[in-house]
């Protein structure tokens, strides 16, 4: 996509902007019906800019319409956070210390730029690598391999190794304090159940498959539960993805979420799992629960790495491409990763 136009109008476009691009070969667009369009410069003219003023710096500048201020730019790009922290009123001094869902997606967006270019850029995205750097910055700058996961059990060797070095070290402490057991489930499901009362320990249901290649559900489950663990000891931390589910299925009705399974309900949104939707305790249409698997399913898409094929890029190589489907979502885990302390 090397034409003008995408310099500036590559998504996400805006706060919540759920835009998303494909690629199409020349076979496909024949299927489909497709033509590819003239190239044309990125304004044709000036109505299609809109001043915009600056309120920390007083200066005016041109905004593509249909895009807000600071978000005219293509990722991976270069020059692109910079680009951001000047067009975005404070958003140095936000993206330092977020306080709320909105300042940890605009600080996890100058993470995703940041490592997007380095892993190729969007063009040439590399999601193995992305990975990888991800996980050397985690363990540089928040001391991600620090500490071992207070976990007990017949599989405790198998989560701790799953999730060794994914989170920041003060994560790992908080969740510590709560010891987990894990066990073998009843049914062919992951599961968590909180701690029942002080001194007692979290209980975590996966199991460890030997036949697994390079990863599978159990190792997907694995992190989804221990996540749940995390959830539960940083009520904070959960707040911001809770925050971020009720805007944007704000007048949403409940839909059923899992196939096979009526009662599990929730707000469809466009995630990239409906499941991530789920509201535990909701009834009706129009009720509100819990939605405690915004950021289960978060990070499991971002750690996962099931292949279907070697090299894959797993989760990232599916459907689960959080940078395609919902890089809103990617923001605001990476913002936490990096900013977000109990």
């Amino acid at each position: 996509m090397d034409d003008p136009w995408w310099n500036t109008h590559y998504p996400p476009n805006g706060w919540n902007c759920r835009c998303s691009v494909m690629q199409l070969s020349r076979s496909a667009m024949k299927r489909y019906g497709y033509s590819v369009t003239k190239s044309t410069p990125p304004y044709s003219t000036r109505a299609d800019l809109r001043p915009w003023r600056n309120k920390r710096t007083g200066q005016i500048h041109q905004v593509p319409r249909g895009i807000d201020p600071g978000w005219s730019h293509n990722v991976g790009k270069t020059g692109v956070a910079q680009g951001i922290i000047n067009d975005v009123p404070g958003a140095a001094a936000i993206a330092a210390a977020p306080s709320d869902a909105n300042g940890f997606i605009l600080a996890g967006r100058l993470v995703r730029e940041e490592l997007v270019q380095q892993a190729g850029g969007a063009a040439a995205f590399d999601p193995v690598r992305f990975r990888g750097l991800l996980r050397n910055r985690l363990a540089r700058e928040r001391g991600a391999r620090e500490v071992t996961a207070n976990i007990t059990g017949p599989l405790a060797s198998a989560v701790q190794a799953d999730i060794a070095g994914l989170f920041p070290r003060s994560w790992i402490e908080q969740a510590n304090k709560i010891p987990v057991l894990v066990m073998e489930p009843d049914k062919n499901r992951g599961g968590y159940r909180p701690a029942g009362g002080s001194g007692q320990a979290a209980e975590i249901y996966v199991r460890s498959d030997p036949g697994e290649r390079d990863g599978g559900y159990w190792q997907g489950a694995r992190i989804h539960e221990y996540v749940h663990h995390l959830q539960q000891s940083m009520p904070g931390l959960n707040q911001m993805f809770t925050e971020l589910h009720q805007r944007r299925t704000r007048g949403e009705p409940l839909v059923q979420v899992t196939p096979g399974h009526p009662s599990e309900r929730g707000r469809r949104d466009q995630y990239i799992l409906k499941y991530q939707g789920r509201e535990y305790g909701a009834r009706g249409r129009r009720g509100s629960g819990e939605p405690r698997e915004v950021i289960t399913v978060a990070y499991q898409s971002i750690w996962q790495t099931y292949r279907t094929n070697p090299g894959d890029g797993g989760y990232w190589g599916k459907d689960y491409n959080l940078l395609e489907r919902d890089p809103e979502m990617l923001d605001l885990a990476l913002g936490a990763l990096f900013k977000y302390d109990p």
